[in-house]
């Protein structure tokens, strides 16, 4: 079986980094987002590992023009 994967669109800081932050400690691998944050988002990243969580960050913006 294969392990979902919890993605959370702007989970580099505010709500999206608490989301990101709490699916990791409810045992979710958690693929998080960024539109021109990478050093937050990393930063978000590092900390749930450091937690023994699993993440991992991509920069995506999905925001419409």
């Amino acid at each position: 079986m294969s392990a979902a994967i919890f993605l959370v669109l702007g989970g580099s800081r505010g709500i999206g980094e608490a989301i990101s932050v709490a699916a990791a400690q409810q045992g979710l691998q958690v693929l998080l987002t960024y539109a021109s944050h990478a050093e937050r988002a990393h930063g978000v990243v590092e900390r749930i590992r450091a937690q023994g969580g699993q993440a991992t960050a991509m920069q995506a913006d999905v925001a419409q023009e």
